[in-house]
């Protein structure tokens, strides 16, 4: 239900291109358990989208090449943890 593509039609890839989604969370002092899930389905060849990813402005993830984690393979899901503490994050 929470799948996003960039713009295929877009040949200009040098354009910004954000992907956002906001989670409510508790007050207080807490660990979270981030798991983002990929899987390529626009690239026409290999390394050839990089992204960075950030969890509540702070840099999780940089330049993140989905080919690599997947041994190079195109459409391949995958998934990455992060597990983020609060005070980490600047709610607390």
């Amino acid at each position: 239900m929470t799948t996003q593509e960039m713009n295929r039609e877009n040949t200009n890839l040098d354009l910004g291109f954000n992907i956002t989604w906001n989670f409510p969370v508790g007050s207080g002092c807490a660990q979270y358990l981030v798991r983002l899930h990929f899987c390529d389905i626009v690239s026409r060849a290999l390394n050839l989208l990089y992204f960075n990813v950030y969890l509540n402005g702070y840099l999780a993830y940089e330049d993140l090449d989905l080919s690599v984690l997947t041994s190079h393979v195109l459409a391949s899901p995958i998934y990455v943890d992060f597990v983020v503490d609060l005070r980490w994050v600047g709610w607390d």
